[in-house]
């Protein structure tokens, strides 16, 4: 189910690409809902509190996620809208801001 009435949606990121939108939980869960599809997936129980922030990459490859006990969380995303947690990491401090950069490509340098 996409909406709960039982716990609040505080964040939401639309897919830069396909029609995914990424929702982040008062409850620490993170979900992508395929509009396609109209399929709702979970990612893993990577989150202990509440998510304020979810952002795909310039590219959709990458998800971030951040809550307000200070993890960002780092999930990538199959062609489906699956997503899988790949890197967490902990701050003291709660994330208030995240900007998705482009990777800047070396090797038209080359």
């Amino acid at each position: 189910m996409l909406f709960r009435s039982d716990i609040q949606v505080l964040s939401t990121s639309w897919h830069p690409v396909q029609r995914y939108l990424a929702i982040g939980y008062e409850t620490g869960e993170v979900m992508v809902w395929n509009h396609d599809e109209n399929e709702t997936f979970e990612g893993s129980k990577s989150h202990h509190s509440a998510v304020t922030i979810v952002r795909w990459s310039a590219d959709g490859s990458t998800l971030l996620s951040t809550d307000t006990m200070g993890s960002l969380v780092f999930w990538t995303c199959n062609r489906q809208g699956h997503i899988q947690d790949r890197l967490h990491q902990d701050f003291n401090d709660p994330v208030t801001q995240l900007v998705a950069l482009p990777l800047k490509d070396n090797t038209s340098e080359m």
